[in-house]
C-alpha cells in the first residue's frame, strides 16, 4: 500500500503497510502496524539540517513512531517488497485517519477475518456503469492482479476486451468495489471473501438506464445456472421527473422481482455526496447499506456525507445496515491503490459476508447436518440473519462496538428502539455489520415452527403463514435472564410480477419476448402488494396477541425488528403474525437472539466442594460445575455443559461424549486444560466469541475442514493458535490440533 500523510496535522496509518509517503513536517505521524517488520526509511532530500545520509535504512515501526522526524519527500519502502512506491491517485483528506482492507474486515471493521472461510464455490454478482478489469482478458493498465473476476459482460451479452473499465470514473470504480468482495492479496488488501466468483456486468445506460441496469443484473442472476447468492449495486440512479421513491420506478421493482424470481439478495449501495441518485435505496426486498468511519480507531460512526434526506416515501427507511467505506486504501487498476470514500464500498462488505455464511451453510448441507437445509441459501434468511446480528452497542449480546450516528447518539437513543412502528433506525437501520456474530447467528441451523415449536436462544427459520390472522410460534427451551437484550428480526418480500407483453408491452402479439419468463426491454412490473407481518414478544403459554410485552408492528415495512430488554427472568415466546394476505400466504425469514439464565446447579448437577474431584457426567444432558482445586471434568454421552471455576480445572473428551459446552475455560500459563481421547484428529475453529474444536479428517485446506461433528464449543474463549494451544493440552490428550 502506498499512503500520502498530511505534512501539517496529525496523522494515523492503521493496518500493516508496503510504502509510506511522508511528505513534509508532520506533527507526531503514527504508524500502527507490525513491529516485526523492517522497513527502509529513505530520506529523499539528502541537504537537510539533520545531517543523515540519502537512503538510510533498517527501521521497524517502533524506531519510526519514537525517534523519526520526517520531512519533505521522505518515502518508507519495505525492503522485502518492490522498492518503487505505488503510484498515488488520490492523496487522503487533510487530517483524517484511513484504513486498508485488512483493517475494515478485521476486528475493528466489520470482523471478517479468522473465521475459517474464503467463499469458495460460492457466486455473487456486481452490476455497474463499469466492470472490473479482468486479468489475462484485460491488459494490466486496465486491471489488477489480486483482483480476479469469474466473468465480465457488458449488459446481457459478452465484455469488450479493455472496454467499459473507466466510465464515469477513470480510475477504475468497478475494480475498487470488486476487490473489496474477491482481492486476494495475501494480507493487507484481502477482501472480505477472496475465495468467491464473482460475475460482473457494466451496463449502457439509454435514456434513463433503468431498464439496461435490469438486463445486466437478470443476466448475471442467471449465471451459475441461476445460483448466484447475491448482487451488488454500488451506483446510484436518478429519479426521472416527478417520480418519487415510492418502490414503483422500473429499477426498483425489477429487484424486488429478481429478488423472487431469482432468490438472490440484492445489496444497495445507499445515497452519498449530496444526494440526488436514490434509486434503487427504496427496495423492499433487498439490503441498503450507509457507511461508516473511524472514530477512536474503529468503524463505528455514521458518516456525514451519507444522504438520508431522500429517503423512501411516507413513514418507510431506505437503510437497512451500515458497513465502513469511508477513507479506504483499495486495489485499483493498474496494479496500484487509491483511497476512495463511499457507500460504494460499504455495500461490498455486505456483499462479501453474504458469501462467507453461505459456504458455511453449504458445507453444514452436504455433511447432513441436523438443521440443515436448503432454507439456508434463501435470500430472506441471509437478510434477516445479517440484520439481526448488527453491532449496536458494545457488550449487549456480544456486541463488539457502540455504533453511533451523526449527532454522536447510539441505536438505544433512536426513535427505533422506543417506537413499536419504527423497526429501523433512519442512519444505521438495525446496526453496523459484524461478520463473526452473523456467523455466530447463523450456526445453530434453522428452526421452523408451523404453529409452535421449541426453538434455542440463538437461531433461524424461513417460516410461512397462512393467511390472515395466521401466527407461528416460537417457544425459547430456556429461560430468559434479566436485564439481558433480546434481538429479532424479521423479513419477508413485497410481490411484484412481470408484464410479460414482450418489447411492445402489450398483450396478445406474440412479439419478440412475449410469455418467456425474463425480463425483456420495454415490458414492465406490476406490485401485487405487500403482506404486513409483525412481530411479538410475549411470555410463555400467553393465548392473546395482547398480552404482548414487546412488539415491532410497522404497517409500511418488509422487516419488523425488535430489541428489547428482559424485564424478568422467566420463559417466553417470539410471536410472527400475518395482518393480511393480499398474496395469500407469506413467506419470511426469522432471525433471534437472546441470552439463556445461566445454569444453576441443583440436585442433579454434580458440584465440586473444593477438592481434586472427578466429576463425571451421564447418558443424558448434565451441568457440571467445577469448584476450588484441580478438577478433572468428564461428560457423558449427551451434551454437557461445564462451567469452571477460577482454579485450575481439567476437561477430558471422549469418543462418543456427544457435544459439550465449556463456560470459563482460561486459555495461556497458568489456565485450564483440555484432552480427547480416541480421536485422531480435531479442527480448531473461530467463531464470533467461540471457540469449536469438531472431528477433523487430518486436512487442513479442504472445504470439509472445519465441518465435522462438533464436538467442544468454549463459549467466550478465543486466541487459540498452533503455537500456543499447547500450554493448555493435557498430557493424557491423543489428538492433533488443526488449525486453517
Amino acid at each position: 500500500m502506498t499512503t500520502i500523510f498530511d505534512p501539517l496535522i496529525k496523522d494515523t496509518l492503521i493496518g500493516k503497510t508496503d510504502n509510506v509517503i511522508l511528505p513534509g513536517l508532520p506533527e507526531d505521524d503514527l504508524l500502527l502496524g507490525s513491529n516485526s517488520e523492517t522497513f527502509d526509511l529513505i530520506y529523499n532530500d539528502a541537504d537537510d539540517n539533520r545531517n543523515r545520509p540519502k537512503g538510510e535504512a533498517l527501521k521497524t515501526i517502533t524506531d519510526i513512531q519514537t525517534n523519526s522526524i520526517f520531512e519533505p519527500s521522505d518515502v518508507l519502502v519495505s525492503p522485502t517488497k518492490n522498492k518503487s512506491p505505488l503510484p498515488i491517485l488520490f492523496p487522503p483528506p487533510p487530517g483524517v485517519l484511513h484504513a486498508t482492507l485488512e483493517f475494515s474486515t478485521g476486528l475493528n471493521g466489520i470482523n471478517s477475518r479468522g473465521l475459517g472461510l474464503t467463499g469458495t464455490g460460492i457466486g455473487i454478482g456486481q452490476v455497474e456503469v463499469e466492470r472490473p478489469g479482468k486479468p489475462g482478458f484485460d491488459n494490466p493498465a486496465k486491471s489488477h492482479p489480486n483482483v480476479k473476476p469469474t466473468e465480465v459482460f457488458l449488459q446481457n451479452g459478452k465484455a469488450i476486451k479493455n472496454q467499459n473499465i473507466e466510465g464515469f470514473d477513470p480510475k477504475g470504480h468497478a475494480t475498487r468495489v470488486a476487490s473489496v468482495m474477491i482481492s486476494d492479496h495475501k494480507n493487507t488488501h484481502r477482501g472480505v471473501a477472496p475465495g468467491a466468483s464473482l460475475y460482473s456486468s457494466a451496463f449502457v445506460p439509454l435514456g434513463n438506464g433503468q431498464a439496461e441496469v435490469a438486463l445486466s443484473a437478470q443476466h448475471v442472476a442467471q449465471q451459475r445456472g441461476g445460483d448466484v447468492r447475491a448482487i451488488n449495486f454500488s451506483f446510484g440512479g436518478r429519479l426521472p421527473g416527478t417520480d418519487t421513491l415510492n418502490g414503483n420506478s422500473l429499477l426498483t421493482q425489477f429487484v424486488d422481482w429478481s429478488a423472487r424470481q431469482h432468490d438472490t439478495l440484492y445489496v444497495i449501495a445507499g445515497n452519498e455526496f449530496g444526494g440526488g441518485i436514490p434509486l434503487p435505496t427504496d427496495e423492499f426486498n433487498g439490503v441498503t447499506v450507509s457507511m461508516s468511519r473511524l472514530k477512536d480507531g474503529k468503524f463505528r460512526e455514521v458518516d456525514p456525507d451519507n444522504v438520508f434526506t431522500e429517503d423512501a416515501v411516507g413513514d418507510r427507511r431506505s437503510v437497512d445496515l451500515v458497513a465502513p467505506g469511508v477513507n479506504l486504501s483499495l486495489p485499483n487498476i493498474g496494479g496500484g491503490l487509491l483511497l476512495d470514500s463511499g457507500t460504494s464500498y460499504a455495500a461490498p462488505h455486505v456483499t462479501g459476508t453474504v458469501v462467507l455464511l453461505q459456504e458455511f451453510g453449504d458445507g453444514q448441507i452436504a455433511a447432513n447436518k441436523p438443521n440443515w437445509d436448503t432454507d439456508a441459501r434463501r435470500h430472506e434468511v441471509m437478510k434477516a440473519v445479517l440484520m439481526n446480528s448488527a453491532d449496536k452497542v458494545e457488550g449487549l449480546l456480544d456486541m463488539d462496538k457502540t455504533i453511533i450516528d451523526t449527532n454522536g447518539k447510539n441505536w438505544l437513543d433512536s426513535d427505533a428502539a422506543t417506537s413499536r412502528l419504527i423497526p429501523l433506525d433512519d442512519q444505521m437501520g438495525t446496526g453496523q455489520l459484524n461478520a463473526s456474530r452473523a456467523l455466530t447467528q447463523f450456526t445453530p441451523g434453522e428452526h421452523d415452527s408451523f404453529g409452535s415449536s421449541e426453538v434455542p436462544v440463538i437461531g433461524w427459520d424461513w417460516g410461512v403463514t397462512l393467511n390472515a390472522g395466521d401466527i407461528n410460534k416460537y417457544v425459547f427451551d430456556k429461560p430468559l435472564k434479566k436485564d439481558s437484550y433480546i434481538s429479532a428480526t424479521l423479513a419477508w418480500d413485497r410481490e411484484v410480477s412481470l408484464k410479460d407483453f414482450g418489447a411492445d408491452n402489450k398483450p396478445g402479439t406474440k412479439d419478440a419476448g412475449e410469455g418467456n419468463g425474463i425480463f425483456d426491454k420495454g415490458e414492465a412490473f406490476n406490485s401485487l402488494g405487500l403482506t404486513d407481518l409483525d412481530l411479538y414478544l410475549v411470555p410463555e403459554g400467553a393465548n392473546n396477541i395482547l398480552q404482548f410485552i414487546d412488539s415491532s408492528i410497522s404497517t409500511v415495512d418488509s422487516v419488523e425488528h425488535l430489541f428489547f430488554k428482559i424485564p424478568e427472568q422467566g420463559n417466553y415466546e417470539l410471536w410472527v403474525h400475518q395482518q393480511n394476505e393480499p398474496v395469500g400466504d407469506q413467506f419470511y425469514g426469522l432471525a433471534w437472539w437472546a441470552e439463556a439464565t445461566p445454569p444453576h446447579p441443583n440436585d442433579d448437577s454434580p458440584i465440586d466442594e473444593g477438592s481434586d474431584d472427578p466429576l463425571v457426567g451421564e447418558s443424558d444432558i448434565d451441568i457440571l460445575v467445577g469448584g476450588g482445586s484441580n478438577d478433572p471434568l468428564v461428560g457423558g454421552a449427551g451434551d454437557d455443559i461445564f462451567n469452571l471455576d477460577a482454579d485450575q480445572n481439567t476437561f477430558h473428551y471422549i469418543l462418543g461424549d456427544g457435544s459439550d459446552t465449556l463456560n470459563l475455560f482460561s486459555r495461556g500459563l497458568g489456565g485450564d486444560f483440555i484432552s480427547f481421547e480416541g480421536i485422531q484428529f480435531v479442527d480448531v475453529t473461530t467463531v464470533g466469541t467461540n471457540t469449536e474444536f469438531r472431528l477433523g479428517d487430518g486436512m487442513t485446506d479442504n472445504p470439509g475442514f472445519g465441518t465435522g461433528d462438533l464436538l467442544v464449543t468454549m463459549q467466550g474463549t478465543t486466541g487459540f493458535t498452533p503455537a500456543n494451544i499447547d500450554i493448555n493440552v493435557a498430557f493424557s490428550n491423543e489428538a492433533q490440533f488443526l488449525f486453517a
